[in-house]
């Protein structure tokens, strides 16, 4: 059987942040930039799992903080 990890808190934060550090911009601006479809491909990729670790986090709406 396989075996389930729950994730901490503290453990999204960070890979949130290494996230943004990767792309090399604020979320603010990558969620901007994916209104208008400006994004690359790996810039795609981090928003959503930008958006996976909000859901994780319990974070209503990911609105661009």
């Amino acid at each position: 059987m396989g075996k389930i990890e729950t994730p901490t808190r503290e453990s999204l934060e960070t890979e949130r942040q290494s996230i943004l550090a990767l792309v090399g911009r604020d979320e603010r601006s990558l969620r901007a930039d994916a209104l208008t479809g400006a994004l690359a491909g790996d810039e795609w990729h981090a928003l959503e799992r930008l958006d996976a670790i909000a859901y994780l986090l319990g974070e209503a709406e990911t609105d661009g903080r």
